[in-house]
């Protein structure tokens, strides 16, 4: 590798000696089969959990009155309410609501499996007591399997799994988080710049165009977005459509605070159940198609353990988090200034350089140099600046938010600063301009 990568030879320092690897005995004859077999066994008791939840009837009637109190509540299909500790089925649909403007921590949660609707509900939801200065494991929503394997299902279910216990425990868990969303993307999904292309209105292309776009309409049948709703409406196109007014709460939790959410929390409980019985239709239809797509049971394996990572999240993460922010910006805000210290170096090096007016700098020659008004400086320089009127102020008291750090202005004023000619380009393979804006940083910083 290294000789591939440097065209030298293995420097002896970097030599080590030979660790000595155990591998398994093969289960079979070929290394084909034998990945076959153990994936099949590690996945067997999870697909027949999945199996089961497909069976699911794509319609369940809700509980007539959710009751707001902290924990799990059980609602059997058969009338029978009861408290539990964490819903008591194998498999079942999962869905969790925030509110986000207090916070990252779960407010309600329901489930949904075979036998009986659950509906969990924050300490904070139910008795308002104030809200935590540091989650803790109490915070967040049980969801048991520590031993026994289970399998949770959800769309984007890795946001929902990030707010249940057992990830955070360091007893390893059996239960499995399975996403309908991670199921939709390899079948319906898109690239990014296929998005442009999918949300582009056919009224937008002209007589011409439409004659060679005629694959548009067949290839607009085969994919859709990620969310929930275009999921979902792609894959039921009858009856059991759902519509946009069916999420027409999805904002709530985002824009409103924990009152009116206890307030209306009837309304907001029944909007969390119906995503959970959209999350079981599209399970229904999405889990045959992809077991024909993708029949080797390897890729379920890791489709279980992808979102199975470890979540060792303590207060150390907290103080991790703001020392790296807090370096993050204290280099943002340097480079902010080491920019327009750099430009205005520029405007003055090129006033004194040319009396008459002529701009023959190899680099900023194509840029406005038009001056409007009583204004001192060139109209290039004020679209460094996200507003115009902060290209008066002081370079001290300048902020991230004052300047375009991605103008195309940047690469052109670090170019002539560091005094690089067009004739040097030739010697000079490709402009590292991270290195460039480094070492003014740095120089900046040794000068003030």
């Amino acid at each position: 590798m290294h000789s591939h990568l440097f065209r030298s030879a293995v420097p002896s320092t970097s030599t080590q000696q030979q660790v000595p690897i155990q591998l398994p005995k093969l289960r079979s004859s070929s290394l084909q089969e034998h990945f076959r077999i153990v994936a099949d066994e590690l996945t067997q008791e999870y697909k027949s959990y999945l199996n089961l939840a497909a069976s699911f009837p794509i319609s369940f009637p809700k509980p007539s009155q959710w009751k707001c109190v902290t924990g799990w509540t059980r609602y059997d299909h058969g009338g029978v309410v009861e408290q539990v500790e964490y819903p008591l089925e194998d498999v079942f649909f999962f869905d969790v609501e925030t509110c986000v403007q207090e916070g990252q921590l779960p407010t309600l949660a329901v489930a949904l499996s075979e036998k009986a609707w659950y509906c969990w509900c924050s300490e904070r939801l139910v008795h308002l007591t104030p809200v935590p200065s540091l989650a803790r494991l109490e915070n967040l929503i049980p969801v048991g399997g520590t031993e026994k394997p289970r399998v949770v299902i959800g769309h984007n279910v890795g946001y929902d799994r990030a707010r249940t216990r057992e990830p955070y425990k360091e007893n390893k868990s059996a239960v499995r988080f399975m996403d309908t969303m991670s199921m939709a993307i390899p079948m319906f999904g898109m690239a990014d710049h296929q998005v442009v292309t999918y949300e582009t209105d056919d009224s937008d292309f002209n007589l011409r165009e439409k004659r060679y776009e005629r694959w548009r309409d067949t290839w607009d049948d085969r994919v859709c977005r990620n969310s929930l709703l275009a999921v979902h409406q792609h894959l039921y196109r009858d009856e059991n459509k759902m519509t946009k007014e069916s999420k027409k709460f999805q904002e709530f939790f985002v824009k409103e605070d924990m009152n009116l959410i206890r307030q209306n929390f009837q309304v907001l409980v029944n909007y969390c159940a119906d995503d959970n019985i959209a999350c079981c239709q599209i399970f229904t239809k999405l889990w045959p198609e992809f077991q024909k797509r993708f029949p080797h049971p390897a890729t379920l394996y890791g489709m279980l353990n992808m979102g199975n990572a470890y979540l060792p999240i303590n207060e150390n993460w907290e103080l991790f988090y703001k020392n790296n922010e807090k370096i993050c910006d204290e280099t943002k805000e340097a480079g902010v200034k080491a920019l327009i210290s750099a430009a205005k170096q520029v405007l003055e090096e090129l006033r004194h350089r040319n009396g008459d007016g002529a701009v023959v700098d190899a680099w900023l020659f194509d840029v406005d140099w038009s001056f409007k008004a009583d204004h001192k400086c060139p109209e290039w320089y004020f679209k460094l600046f996200s507003k115009r009127g902060s290209a008066y102020l002081d370079v001290e008291s300048l902020t991230s938010e004052d300047v375009i750090m991605k103008s195309a202005f940047v690469p052109l004023i670090f170019g002539n600063f560091h005094d690089i000619c067009v004739s040097q380009l030739s010697t000079v393979p490709a402009l590292d301009m991270s290195a460039m804006q480094f070492s003014f940083i740095k120089a900046f910083k040794e000068k003030h």
